[in-house]
């Protein structure tokens, strides 16, 4: 990067800008904004989700955008599962391990 170039926007900045572009003007879209809107929600991480909710008006459209679309926005099956595995797969080998480092095991 060059002294005059300014750091690209974080991809963060940009999906979360992209869903509140289409996120304010529903539940006027059209049908292919309303599926990229779709699309997008689900994967945008939690401090997309936090930049999202610091849009002024952001929260109103956001509850009514889950009220009506909220079956489609399920979370995937995959992603559910490591979001509840892992944490317990590391605790569990956490243990495991002081338990033999202690007793000697």
């Amino acid at each position: 990067m060059t002294e005059n170039s300014l750091p690209s926007p974080s991809p963060d900045r940009n999906l979360a800008e992209e869903a509140w572009k289409l996120l304010r003007r529903y539940p006027n879209l059209q049908r292919g904004e309303l599926e990229r809107l779709i699309e997008i929600f689900p994967k945008l991480s939690l401090s997309e989700l936090e930049l999202l909710v610091s849009y002024p008006g952001a929260t109103s459209k956001l509850d009514t955008f889950r009220q009506e679309q909220g079956g489609k926005l399920q979370t995937p099956l995959l992603k559910m599962l490591l979001i509840v595995l892992g944490p317990a797969v590391l605790l569990y080998t956490t243990f495991w391990l002081l338990w033999h480092a202690f007793n000697g095991d």
